[in-house]
């Protein structure tokens, strides 16, 4: 009897641990951000001339690489979590991060809309995510993006 329980308690234990996990690569592509430097553009247009638009443009890459550094060093408390979430959505497969691109919301500077693709290894699947109203501030300097990237996975879950 003794015998019986073991094995079926080895056989439990084993395949537990056989079920694969998906796995979510760290890295981080670069982000693209149009906003408060593209919509003064036709102001810097009128005071520099053509030069006006390369400096709005420069501006949205400077607040991209800005919400870079934030996401990048929040990322460690939430890989996990975003990791487990996601791998019922990518059915065991390894995915990444595609693409994060950030807008302005219209006719509110203090607020940031965010969308950001994940795609399996393969590219046979693919999620999008809309995070909406981030407060431009906490972006740069808190884990809201993580926050809030982690209640839309929640919410696409339930759904």
């Amino acid at each position: 009897m003794m015998k019986f329980f073991l094995i079926i308690l080895i056989s439990f234990i084993t395949a537990c641990s056989s079920v694969y996990q998906s796995k979510f690569d760290e890295q981080i592509p670069a982000s693209s951000y149009v906003g408060r430097g593209t919509n003064s553009g036709p102001m810097l247009i009128g005071a520099l001339g053509a030069t006006g638009l390369a400096v709005g443009i420069a501006i949205d890459q400077g607040i991209a690489k800005d919400f870079d550094a934030s996401i990048k060093s929040h990322q460690p408390s939430f890989h996990i979590r975003i990791q487990d979430s996601l791998n019922t959505l990518f059915l065991g497969k390894p995915f990444s991060i595609e693409k994060i691109s950030f807008t302005g919301v219209r006719g509110n500077d203090d607020l940031v809309d965010a969308n950001v693709t994940f795609t399996s290894e393969d590219d046979e699947i693919e999620h999008q995510f809309e995070l909406r109203n981030i407060d431009f501030n906490k972006l740069k300097t808190t884990p809201i993006f993580w926050q809030e990237l982690e209640l839309s996975i929640l919410e696409k879950i339930k759904k």
